[in-house]
């Protein structure tokens, strides 16, 4: 965890520093990011929940991660249910 606490500090004074105030998907969206093995815990701890995706991230210095997401849930304005008025 130290690591990860770390490299996050880094990270987000690096990039403020830099003037990067964009938005990060991988960051935003993501159940969990880090280590593969990390992953794969954050997947058995929510395998309650629906299907997830994990993809392979590249962090800026050249290093391997991974992220873990919700899969999207289809859905539209028109549910197909009938409703009393």
């Amino acid at each position: 965890m130290e690591s990860f606490a770390g490299f996050y500090a880094t990270s987000i004074t690096d990039r403020l520093s830099a003037g990067n105030h964009r938005r990060e998907p991988h960051w935003t969206e993501a159940v969990a990011v880090g280590d593969r093995e990390y992953i794969e815990s954050a997947e058995r701890t929510f395998a309650h929940r629906r299907s997830m995706d994990r993809y392979e991230l590249a962090t800026p210095e050249g290093d391997k991660a991974w992220a873990v997401r919700e899969q999207a849930c289809p859905y539209s304005a028109d549910n197909h249910q009938k409703h009393d008025r």
